[in-house]
């Protein structure tokens, strides 16, 4: 079996078991193995990767709305307090 072949499956199988760290070092080797130009063979290969990706982008979403909307609450609390001084 090929170097690309292994990592690939073993990428495969981490992502479906949502294994962050072991697909962390599968893309080190790859990019010390093939370069970053190649990367996206890596990444688009796993339809796994793929929802996963869906899933994580929703999850950023949220988390960036989750913190504008903390900031403007922080905001809003400041402005408040020096009103009364």
């Amino acid at each position: 079996m090929l170097l690309k072949n292994h990592l690939l499956e073993v990428f495969k199988k981490a992502s479906s078991e949502n294994n962050f760290l072991l697909k962390e070092n599968i893309v080190l080797k790859w990019v010390h193995r093939f370069g970053i130009d190649s990367l996206n063979d890596l990444l688009i290969c796993s339809p796994v990767q793929k929802e996963n990706n869906k899933e994580e982008n929703q999850e950023q979403i949220r988390l960036k709305s989750f913190k504008t909307l903390e900031n403007s609450e922080e905001t809003n609390c400041e402005s408040n307090y020096l009103k009364n001084f």
